[in-house]
């Protein structure tokens, strides 16, 4: 598959379909989300996003643990064009303000 833009790379995803795209060990259990549901999610809060008035180039925080949520919010900011801004939740609150402003 060949794509131009990170934009396209997500508008194909959807192709895959019921395919495993994420895999979440959960105690002795294990949950799966396919590519169809990621990227329905995704397409989802990309629509907040431009709800509350998101614009392509915009960089947005993404503050969160390491969790399948975390991908959803990725690829949605990346879907509308944004430039996703990854934050560590181990930083102090000057050393995140420092990231932010920088």
């Amino acid at each position: 598959m060949s794509c131009s833009t990170l934009q396209e790379l997500l508008a194909r995803l959807v192709a895959h379909g019921d395919r495993t795209a994420l895999v979440v060990i959960e105690g002795e259990g294990r949950r799966e989300t396919s590519y169809g549901d990621l990227t329905a999610a995704a397409a989802r809060l990309a629509g907040g996003l431009r709800e509350l008035g998101v614009k392509p180039g915009e960089t947005i925080g993404l503050l969160a643990e390491n969790r399948p949520e975390w991908v959803v919010a990725a690829l949605a900011g990346w879907w509308v064009g944004a430039v996703v801004m990854p934050l560590d939740l181990q930083l102090s609150r000057d050393g995140l303000a420092h990231v932010v402003q920088d």
